[in-house]
């Protein structure tokens, strides 16, 4: 189909920061389309502080966790007159696309985009196919939205870095914590959608495995929001005395500036994990029920290392699981010597 001249675009993604991150390059590729257009962007309440450091959004709203107040928001977008309105992410349920069109016709904007997942998105005007299970990498689907509207995605990478503010911010941080700003780090974050997460002793075993080989080489922090600070807590006691609690304490160009200083990044299926892939660190990702396809973060960074038990197993997007038998068949000592090959350390 022929596409008009957008001069005014809302861009919805109420994903998390990996999300975020990884539609970067499509998003670049559309503001160098519209060149002349306003790109207003719809994000989740914990976004806009630090997304605005991309500088590719004119405005940038968050979606409220009190839905009491999404009528006004609702107002307020649709007083704005988009002609273009695109959602970039996938609709895992009936639900969540029935939430997405109610959205969109709040917003009543003049056209509209997104992902069709599994023929949920027969509302938008343009639709991406794409299944649930997911068929290729996130980012791809990103960029076949960008290629929809008519824009050429030529640069699929993402530069991550810290300011100068930022590593000093991390430093205090690091001090207060006990640790020591001038050493390497191993960065360890247990968290994530608790479905997703590797069981809490097996973090603390390999911890405990890795501080004995390389002790004298780097410290350990261990990372995690606001929401994670008692299972980070619960860690650290698990580990013992000497490692860094950092959960709840780092914005997200802090985590950057952490992310600069590690030697090695050991993470469940999280925003984290995209980040480390992004600044290429050295990186282990423990996957359990998520779609491996769609977020393996060696698309990213190919030196990464992934454990994953669950190829016989269906994508699951359930936020809890009693039994996490996927993960549990990532065992200690294997992740151990990968971490201690990266960590260049005699086994």
């Amino acid at each position: 189909m022929a596409l008009p001249e957008f001069h005014s675009v809302l861009i919805i993604n109420l994903g998390g920061m990996g999300d975020l991150l990884l539609s970067i390059p499509a998003l670049r590729a559309l503001k160098q389309r519209y060149s002349g257009a306003r790109f207003d962007f719809l994000v989740s309440d914990r976004t806009p502080g630090w997304f605005a450091g991309f500088d590719l959004a004119n405005h940038l709203y968050a979606w409220p966790g009190n839905l009491l107040a999404a009528p006004a928001l609702l107002r307020e977008l649709r007083r704005n007159r988009y002609d273009l309105a695109v959602n970039m992410r996938t609709m895992v349920s009936g639900i969540s696309s029935l939430k997405m069109r109610l959205l969109a016709a709040g917003v009543a904007a003049r056209m509209t985009c997104g992902r069709d997942t599994d023929g949920r998105g027969g509302f938008f005007d343009i639709r991406i196919p794409e299944t649930n299970a997911g068929g290729q990498h996130e980012m791809l689907y990103d960029c076949d939205t960008a290629r929809a509207l008519g824009a050429e995605v030529k640069d699929m990478r993402v530069v991550l870095s810290a300011d100068h503010a930022a590593r000093l911010a991390l430093s205090d941080v690091l001090v207060s914590r006990g640790g020591n700003p001038d050493l390497e780090l191993i960065v360890v974050h247990p968290g994530g959608m608790p479905s997703r997460r590797w069981p809490l002793e097996r973090f603390a075993r390999l911890i405990a495995l890795l501080r004995e080989k390389a002790d004298a080489a780097c410290a350990v922090a261990v990372t995690g929001d606001s929401r994670e600070r008692l299972l980070c807590r619960q860690l650290c006691r698990m580990a013992g005395p000497g490692v860094s609690d950092l959960s709840g304490l780092l914005s997200p160009p802090m985590l950057f500036a952490l992310m600069e200083k590690a030697r090695l990044v050991i993470t469940n299926d999280t925003g984290p994990m995209h980040v480390a892939a992004m600044m290429q660190r050295p990186l282990i990702a423990l996957f359990g029920p998520g779609d491996l396809v769609r977020y393996d973060p060696r698309v990213i960074h190919p030196r990464a290392v992934v454990f994953f038990k669950g190829r016989e197993l269906p994508v699951c997007n359930k936020r809890n699981c009693r039994g996490r038998e996927c993960l549990k068949r990532i065992d200690v000592d294997e992740v151990a010597r990968a971490a201690l090959r990266l960590l260049e350390v005699d086994l």
